[in-house]
């Protein structure tokens, strides 16, 4: 909407940025720009990769411009590595003395953990363990926090630690493992009551199992924690729902049937889908629309939902089909669906 915010992270960011702009001459005593800005002041930029190494990575990137020259000369590079060597120096350093620093590991195997650790309340970005090892950094301002670390299956630990200027933070975790719970439950059609041959899986944990094609009932064992259960059949809608475990506990789901007809409008916005759908709706026949201007490309297991596709690409002649439509398409004909292209 055009305004900015700062990010969680806002003081590391204008510490880091101030401290290296004032150990660099030519930096700070350039009154136009100002030493440092944030950089959404200037302009915003929608999915940068500024932004999504700190939204997915938990990494903190800053763009550095030492000259107002585009193509500075060989024989000025002295006087910029002259001007920036300070600056680089303490920024390196300060990384490691203000910073949280430490390894997550299994209390009882003390296996390294691929674990998130985060300041508590979570009002900063999660810093991920590297999972080999188990090590993570922290940047930190001086102070006193909560550090929580987490991870899939573990029961999370939160800790109060200080972090003193210039000086190391070490903070070690062992995660204990969290209790093994069961959901049961059963998988019914809306329209018929009957029960249906559904996938149930947690989507976190990727553990899926296959209800009983003639009870509808199913059971699934994991690991304490919050998790999304996905559910899926052909011929029906998905469902999904959050869940807590926390105990054993029972889950059904009633999946609402789907139409018969799913129409693919790949006509770059050309509206030849208006023909079919006026078609259907002429003969009554209830269907989807996939746009795949705004949605993609229709997944196999997308189409797999319906009893036939009907795929137009308008007066495309060309570049009709992508690879990635042709395998998804063999995948939907191999398995008995039925297909009409043009």
């Amino acid at each position: 909407d055009g305004t900015t915010t700062n990010s969680p992270d806002n003081d590391v960011y204008v510490s880091f940025s101030r401290g290296y702009a004032e150990r660099n001459s030519i930096i700070w005593n350039n009154p136009n720009p100002a030493p440092y800005i944030q950089g959404a002041n200037w302009y915003i930029i929608y999915g940068g990769m500024q932004d999504w190494a700190y939204n997915w990575r938990g990494e903190h990137h800053v763009t550095i411009e030492i000259s107002n020259t585009k193509s500075p000369t060989f024989e000025t590079m002295d006087t910029y590595w002259n001007a920036n060597r300070e600056a680089m120096i303490w920024w390196f350093q300060r990384t490691l003395r203000n910073a949280v620093r430490g390894i997550v590991t299994d209390a009882t195997t003390g296996a390294p953990l691929a674990a998130t650790v985060n300041t508590t309340p979570e009002e900063r970005i999660p810093v991920a363990t590297d999972p080999e090892v188990g090590d993570y950094t922290r940047l930190l301002l001086p102070g006193t926090y909560s550090l929580t670390a987490r991870a899939l299956c573990y029961e999370p630990q939160t800790v109060s630690v200080t972090v003193i200027d210039g000086t190391p933070t070490v903070q070690n975790f062992a995660l204990q493992p969290s209790p093994t719970w069961t959901i049961t439950g059963t998988v019914t059609a809306a329209d018929t009551g009957y029960p249906l041959p559904a996938t149930v899986t947690l989507v976190e944990t990727g553990a899926i199992v296959n209800a009983d094609p003639f009870t509808g009932a199913y059971a699934l064992s994991e690991c304490g924690g919050d998790f999304v259960m996905h559910v899926s059949a052909p011929g029906y809608s998905t469902a999904e729902r959050p869940v807590s475990l926390t105990e054993n506990q029972h889950q059904a789901f009633t999946l609402e049937p789907l139409p018969c007809t799913l129409l693919v409008d790949d006509d770059l916005t050309q509206n030849y889908q208006a023909y079919f759908q006026n078609a259907l709706n002429t003969l009554g026949e209830d269907h989807d629309v996939w746009t795949v201007t705004s949605q993609g490309s229709p997944p196999a297991a997308t189409l797999a939902r319906y009893g036939r596709v009907l795929w137009l690409t308008g007066s495309d002649s060309q570049t009709t089909l992508t690879s990635a439509d042709q395998t998804a398409l063999a995948t939907y004909l191999d398995g008995g669906g039925r297909l009409f292209v043009t």
